[in-house]
């Protein structure tokens, strides 16, 4: 939290502290990502150590080594750094010279020899009778991502050496814990179910230019990458929604970032993991990814109009369809669906459309509000992008972008 003082260039306990007093006036939930784990180096705490970062070799695909990134001293270095700068439970202390010790919460799972013993940063907070925040921990227990033999890490394996049941995202303790805990929530009548996940667990992927469309804009296509639920994970992605649809868990949204935009989507499975064409849609269940602020320059988009961003959401749409996916966004008929609002679409709240519930345009974050009749309101506010390195001046208010209210059943 430390800053500099501008006339002496020194480190200065008066210099810019934005953060310290932020986390010192409201409460706060923070998720490990991949840059909190040196991006690629560490990205995978199920990994084993002697792997590289992201693995060709399909000997590295599932760790059965028995020896685990999550265990080492780089790792405990690096979540150390993450654990110091954040009010969490689970603290770390020590150095890499004369060891770690763990203090507040940690996994006991004598059987998992992957989860034993680790600081527990997956959680569950009742939040009033109608919500629940779930916290979970998708980093520290994952197996590692998947490359293309050849490509030297550069580039994803998406194709069927994702579909491995053995692999895991979660890990076997807290993808049982998660389970017990959704269904407990639905037991109780607690009728809004949040998730927290740092990767996207939609089929869509993030948006990545691959050409020009005839309007200058960039060609917009999904593309899933390794370190997604869709794009590394799908045996264990599958397992836990197709739970979620068996035990008619309902309203359950995970909240996300990772994906340089804001949407919305539904959560497709397979009712039969066995058949492919046994696709169905989650009940009630959707995703909402927001952000990340100030990520996704230089800015794609040098046409912030409402025209511009239709095009895309049409395109990625079709996109979706054409691949088997769900539409993007909520369907009209969605249960509870209402008071659908665009930036610049006057009929989203009668008619609303794909891009509705898509900004692949502007700087976001969203707020998420539960009313005591248990309304969900979910609303994106943002600004629009500019490029790297523009610094633009005077002062830039967000406005909401995108919203929808879902109404309890």
């Amino acid at each position: 939290m430390l800053g500099v003082d501008p006339a002496s260039g020194l480190t200065s306990l008066a210099g810019q502290q934005g953060l310290q007093p932020m986390l010192a006036a409201t409460g706060s939930y923070t998720l490990l990502d991949n840059h909190e784990l040196g991006n690629r180096s560490l990205q995978s705490g199920g990994a084993p150590p002697t792997a590289p970062p992201d693995a060709v070799d399909p000997a590295f695909d599932v760790n059965t080594t028995g020896s685990y990134n999550n265990q080492t001293p780089a790792f405990r270095t690096v979540e150390k750094a993450f654990l110091d700068f954040h009010p969490t439970r689970a603290t770390i202390r020590g150095d890499p010279a004369g060891g770690y010790m763990l203090s507040g919460p940690r996994v006991d799972a004598s059987a998992d020899p992957l989860s034993d013993a680790t600081p527990q940063l997956y959680f569950a907070q009742q939040w009033g009778a109608n919500s629940i925040y779930i916290q979970t921990d998708d980093r520290s227990y994952r197996d590692i991502r998947l490359s293309k033999p050849g490509s030297r890490g550069a580039v994803d394996d998406v194709g069927q050496r994702a579909d491995n049941p053995h692999r895991t995202m979660l890990g076997a303790t807290q993808l049982e814990w998660l389970q017990s805990t959704l269904l407990q929530a639905q037991n109780d009548g607690t009728v809004w179910k949040f998730v927290a996940i740092s990767s996207p667990i939609d089929e869509v992927g993030e948006a990545s230019p691959t050409g020009r469309q005839s309007n200058g804009q960039p060609d917009r296509t999904q593309a899933p990458d390794g370190k997604s639920w869709w794009g590394g994970y799908r045996a264990e992605r599958n397992r836990l929604l197709k739970f979620i649809a068996d035990n008619h868990i309902d309203h359950v949204v995970f909240l996300t970032t990772d994906d340089h935009m804001a949407r919305v989507t539904q959560l497709q499975y397979l009712s039969d993991p066995n058949d492919p064409g046994s696709t169905a849609l989650v009940p009630g269940a959707f995703q909402v990814l927001a952000g990340p602020i100030g990520g996704g320059g230089p800015d794609g988009f040098s046409d912030h109009s409402f025209a511009t961003i239709q095009t895309a959401a049409d395109d990625r749409n079709a996109s979706q369809l054409a691949s088997g996916e769900p539409r993007l966004g909520l369907p009209a008929d969605f249960p509870g669906l209402e008071r659908v609002f665009h930036e610049g679409d006057p009929s989203a709240a009668t008619s609303p459309s794909p891009v509705d519930f898509f900004s692949p345009d502007t700087f976001n974050y969203t707020v998420i509000d539960v009313a005591v009749d248990g309304t969900l309101t979910v609303t994106t506010w943002g600004i629009p992008s500019y490029r790297q390195n523009t610094f633009p001046q005077g002062p830039i208010a967000a406005t909401p972008i995108l919203g929808f209210q879902i109404g309890p059943r």
